[in-house]
């Protein structure tokens, strides 16, 4: 992964789990890169789309990723959907 690609990642990370942080009302410091999402929002499907959005509109990506995704597994962690948006966006 170049340098950029690097920094653009650590970006979405750092906001997906922040913005996991304003929705569930836990602290930012309880979620890391490996928390697993659906114990953070707890598995509400309202909760990982406004995740998804919130990143996808503050980066400018648009993502294939859908919460099914995060629900079926195929995206369990934070890092895990950091990567599955930035495979999708530019």
């Amino acid at each position: 992964m170049g340098e950029a690609r690097r920094r653009r990642f650590e970006q979405v990370l750092q906001r997906l789990c922040e913005v996991a942080a304003d929705i569930s009302g836990q602290p930012r410091s309880e979620i890391t890169p490996s928390s697993r999402i659906s114990d953070v929002l707890e598995m509400d499907s309202l909760n990982t789309v406004q995740l998804v959005m919130a990143v996808e509109d503050e980066f400018g990506i648009a993502s294939k990723t859908s919460e099914f995704e995060v629900f079926s597994r195929s995206v369990v962690t934070f890092e895990d959907l950091a990567k599955a948006l930035l495979e999708d966006g530019p």
